[in-house]
């Protein structure tokens, strides 16, 4: 592998360098061979185009660290549902350098959730998830933790041998149900590339060599590569990544076409400004004048281990001061036998509406092993907090009990990292780091997101429990209220959300009231008001503002399925007009909506009744950089009273927009 940073990287000798500018369009144009130079100031100019961003992603943080640019202070973490949203988290926290509480935590949820039998032994599967890329950035992430110290125990074997068997006939992969393609067959080649050429590994060697024969065969004239029989820079950097991975030189004859090379035709897809495009032809869904966020970030991570010489996925990420003059702190977790170490989990206790949160976060430190339940025990008695616990079985706490008068399906649930374990919690192990939260339900568990009914739990109350229950529900039935009445008055009452913090009340009364009309519900941890609302719950949100009847039928998007939970909604907005996908027919719809996008679509859905009645005047003081396409539904929704912008007057269009403003839009429309 050729190693910039170091000077190693060697282009043929005797070649003369070609390079073309093109005044036409605002993409750079490089021709035959990038030189050193070339390529670290494409890096550079990247770099700056990031030092202007005010946040970054998992993956940008990850690309920006790698470059060794410090961005703890720009990272928001994603939304995390599947393997693999744990996974990118993973990456992007310790890239941000973030709280290694947090970062253990979600190491140990996604390590709960790899399969250990039948037909997907090894396998990281969640829930009706089961995409092969759950298990290959399952062991990109915790491979890449276990390398920047912290303490991973996983069964990496199964899980490699799990990614190998699914390798198609071509040599390529298939990891999100889409077909084989470039980009799978790129990222399983860097989950594999541990095991490269490595002594007792020639199963998975002979693996990774057919699939480097897949991506030469789809290699482009250009020297680049696409999906779909379309060159992309996306394309183009994953594979860059994966053959840093193997220690491949990405510019060896073997990967030169017509003397075009991979590297140069990345470069290309520059902007002056640093930026990179998905595609330099304009279309309905494309913008050359504009920058792709997500391209420029597969561009950051190409480039990142181009200059590096070497993945950042196999490497110790490297030490940034930060303001204050300390050094991150990597390297520094897996040194202690966990059986010596002393760990520590949080504990939190949430009561009911009237009793609110009886504990928060309260620490509990053990050597050793330790359940859900010991976890409970001790912080309760560190805190005087009384409990009736009869053997495994959580009667009540802090004087609340199940079976509440009133409420049958009442009582106590556990959730281990925002995640309900299959499993009572005497046989819940805590790890270091985890997050344990104890809920009260007054439902079995609708109301907290729980996926098993509160009376499905091991062992059964001593008799006089048992008793109590008979009481209770003999008593019940007296009432002349049903259980279905009783239901339907809590529906009725207010509904809140416990992250619904002070710096959130701009958007309280708007949140609290479409959760209280069921036009929005909660994910499992809270409303989570500042996460990126995603291009299905943005679909889902607005439709059922709107009341719309929806529509059945079939729809045209390769990644969305009949079972998916938003696709009726899709299929109704699809058939409306409202939206369409991708040019590779995808629909992504759980890509975060931005603010350009976001107008546009609430303008088609909610379009003004007299359009002539405003005027073509922007009041935004960065209407300059405000794409054409999207100029005309900004105006729009900020003279109707929907959209305000920010207190400096403005829009920001590029931004993600977020669940708490979303929810304000919203309710702002069907209050006009």
């Amino acid at each position: 592998m050729l190693g910039i940073r170091s000077k190693r990287w060697v282009f043929y000798s005797g070649l003369v360098l070609l390079i073309v500018f093109c005044s036409l369009l605002v993409y750079t144009s490089i021709a035959t061979a990038a030189t050193t130079d070339e390529i670290h100031s494409s890096l550079d100019k990247l770099l700056g185009y990031y030092n202007q961003t005010v946040q970054c992603n998992d993956w940008e943080a990850l690309g920006l660290r790698w470059a060794e640019v410090e961005c703890s202070s720009k990272y928001t973490p994603e939304n995390v549902i599947s393997a693999s949203d744990y996974a990118r988290k993973i990456l992007g926290a310790i890239a941000g350098r973030q709280d290694e509480v947090d970062i253990n935590a979600d190491i140990n949820t996604l390590i709960r959730m790899q399969h250990s039998g039948g037909d997907t032994q090894g396998s990281f599967i969640n829930g009706d998830n089961t995409s092969l890329n759950q298990t290959i950035w399952a062991v990109i992430a915790l491979d890449f933790a276990s390398t920047n110290g912290f303490t991973v125990n996983y069964q990496r074997n199964d899980a490699v041998n799990y990614i190998c068997s699914q390798q198609d006939e071509s040599g390529g992969f298939d990891e999100s149900g889409w077909g084989v393609d470039v980009d799978s067959t790129a990222h399983a080649l860097i989950a594999l590339a541990v095991d490269y050429n490595q002594d007792g590994k020639e199963d998975t060697t002979a693996v990774i060599n057919k699939a480097l024969d897949y991506l030469r065969q789809q290699q482009m004239d250009t020297g680049g590569f696409g999906s779909w029989g379309n060159e992309n820079p996306d394309s183009i950097a994953v594979v860059i990544e994966a053959l840093t991975a193997l220690h491949i030189d990405p510019v060896a004859d073997d990967w030169v076409i017509n003397s075009n090379n991979m590297v140069n035709t990345l470069l290309t897809y520059q902007s002056d400004q640093g930026w990179f495009v998905y595609s330099k032809e304009p279309s309905d869904w494309n913008d050359p004048t504009r920058p792709n966020r997500m391209s420029t970030c597969h561009a950051l991570l190409a480039l990142g281990d181009l200059v590096r010489g070497q993945s950042k996925y196999s490497s110790m990420l490297p030490e940034i001061k930060d303001p204050g003059g300390n050094t991150g702190s990597e390297g520094n977790h897996s040194n202690v036998d966990p059986g010596q170490q002393q760990s520590l989990a949080l504990v939190t206790i949430r009561g009911d509406v009237e009793r609110g949160t009886i504990l928060e976060y309260a620490s509990y430190h053990w050597t050793g092993s330790c359940t859900a339940l010991e976890t409970l025990k001790g912080v309760l008695d560190q805190n005087s907090i009384s409990y009736v616990i009869v053997g495994e079985y959580v009667h009540s706490i802090a004087g609340l009990a199940e079976k509440k008068e009133g409420y049958p399906l009442s009582g106590w649930l556990f959730r281990i990292n925002g995640v309900f374990p299959g499993v009572g919690a005497e046989n819940a192990i805590i790890l270091n780091g985890d997050r344990v939260e104890w809920l009260y339900t007054i439902d079995g568990g609708k109301d907290v997101g729980a996926v098993i009914p509160i009376d499905t739990k091991p062992g059964q109350p001593e008799q006089e429990e048992k008793n109590k229950v008979k009481d209770s529900t003999s008593k019940l039935e007296e009432e002349s209220l049903t259980i279905n009445q009783q239901l339907d008055e809590i529906k009725q009452q207010r509904i809140s959300f416990p992250d619904l913090d002070a710096g959130c009340d701009w958007a309280r009364e708007a949140i609290e009231s479409l959760a209280t009309k069921g036009i929005i519900k909660g994910t499992g941890h809270g409303y989570e008001p500042y996460q990126n609302i995603s291009r299905s719950e943005m679909v889902t949100l607005l439709l059922k503002a709107k009341g719309i009847s929806l529509e059945t039928g079939e729809l045209k998007y390769i990644d969305t399925k009949a079972d998916d939970w938003y696709y009726e909604f899709v299929v109704t907005a699809d058939k409306w007009g409202w939206v369409s996908g991708y040019p590779d027919s995808s629909f992504r719809p759980y890509a975060p909506v931005s603010r350009n996008e976001a107008v546009c679509l609430i303008n088609r859905v909610f379009p003004a009744e007299n359009k002539e009645a405003f005027s073509s005047k922007i009041g935004f003081s960065d209407q300059d950089n405000i794409p054409a396409w999207a100029r005309e539904a900004a105006d729009n929704l900020q003279q109707r009273g929907i959209i305000s912008g920010y207190p400096d007057g403005s829009f920001r269009g590029e931004g993600k927009l977020t669940r708490a403003e979303a929810a304000v839009i919203v309710y702002r429309l069907i209050r006009k």
